[in-house]
């Protein structure tokens, strides 16, 4: 089963980030990519703190693990 939402609040280390579906503007000659592929905006009470980016064909507990790695690789960098 496939990602089919729009919105999805991940709790990692005891806090809630919000994962919203950026709307996808096509490209010029990237109209295959951009159909396979979606933009998240990611943020914390809030505030946005970066954009991930992931495959559309993922399953909902693909997408968590995901979400879970990118939240790891950027805050860990920040501390």
């Amino acid at each position: 089963m496939a990602v089919r939402y729009y919105m999805r609040t991940i709790t990692w280390n005891g806090r809630a980030y919000r994962f919203e579906a950026m709307p996808a503007e096509p490209k010029p000659g990237s109209v295959a990519i951009t159909s396979r592929t979606t933009e998240w905006a990611v943020s914390s009470q809030r505030e946005f703190i970066g954009a991930m980016t992931c495959p559309s064909d993922v399953t909902t507990g693909e997408f968590d693990l995901r979400c879970e790695r990118w939240l790891d690789e950027l805050l860990r960098q920040s501390c």
